[in-house]
C-alpha cells in the first residue's frame, strides 16, 4: 500500500510540474508575441507621443492665446480710458518706425 500512495504523488506531483511547465511556456510565447507586436509597431508608439506633443502644444497656444486676448482687452480698456495719450503715443511710434525704415 505505501507504494501506491508513493505512486499516487509522484503521479500528481508529475502532473502539477507538467501543468507549470505548459503555464510557463504559454506565458513565454505571450510575452515573445507581446515583443514581436511591438517591434513590428513602432510607428504606433511614435503616433501616441506625437499625438500627446500636440496635445501639450495645443494646450500651451490656448493659454497663449487666452493671455494674449486679455492683454489686448487690456490695452482697449486703457485706450478707451485716455484716447488723446494713446493717439500721440501711436503717432510717436509711426515716426520713429518711418525714420528707422528710411521713410520721410
Amino acid at each position: 500500500m505505501p507504494t501506491t500512495k508513493r505512486s499516487t504523488g509522484n503521479d500528481e506531483l508529475r502532473e502539477e510540474f507538467n501543468a507549470l511547465r505548459d503555464d510557463v511556456t504559454a506565458f513565454m510565447k505571450t510575452l515573445r508575441d507581446y515583443e514581436r507586436n511591438q517591434a513590428r509597431n513602432p510607428k504606433d508608439t511614435v503616433s501616441d507621443e506625437l499625438h500627446e506633443y500636440l496635445e501639450q502644444a495645443r494646450r500651451r497656444f490656448e493659454d497663449a492665446k487666452s493671455a494674449g486676448e486679455e492683454r489686448l482687452a487690456d490695452v482697449g480698456d486703457k485706450v478707451r480710458a485716455q484716447p488723446a495719450a494713446s493717439l500721440a503715443i501711436a503717432f510717436a511710434v509711426g515716426l520713429v518706425a518711418a525714420k528707422l525704415l528710411g521713410r520721410d
